[in-house]
């Protein structure tokens, strides 16, 4: 399942964090959109809990310390992989392998677009470590 995850945060990262986004705040914001429902599903309900209303003790009354552990080890095991995930599209992004998607905005020049390597049987792309 963290795999699916995965897959579907490289996804939406690339179309959410286009070219010329430079906004910390956005590409974080696009990692808590996955980690937060993540953790919050993968929580396990307590046998003592009561369907209606919702209570299942101290200390919020619907989260018991329980249930609260579980989302914090879900936050930080979700969270790490995709903050991994988030590396290594970065990375990706900066070695041309990908490129970011343009969107309707304001176009960035050429210059700034991933380079080509010249080939001797033409224009041709290359990896940065084939140079």
């Amino acid at each position: 399942m963290l795999a699916l995850d995965l897959a579907l945060f490289g996804l939406v990262y690339r179309y959410a964090v286009r070219r010329g986004d430079d906004s910390a705040d956005l590409r974080l914001g696009v990692l808590g959109a996955f980690a937060l429902p993540r953790a919050l599903f993968l929580v396990q309900l307590p046998a003592e809990c009561t369907p209606a209303p919702l209570a299942c003790g101290e200390p919020l009354g619907y989260f018991n310390w329980a249930m609260l552990s579980q989302v914090a080890w879900q936050l930080f095991t979700g969270g790490s992989a995709l903050l991994g995930s988030l590396y290594g599209l970065e990375r990706a992004f900066g070695v041309g392998l990908i490129r970011r998607f343009s969107g309707f905005g304001p176009q960035v020049p050429a210059a700034e677009e991933a380079p080509k390597a010249a080939a001797p049987g033409g224009d041709v792309f290359k990896f940065p470590w084939q140079q």
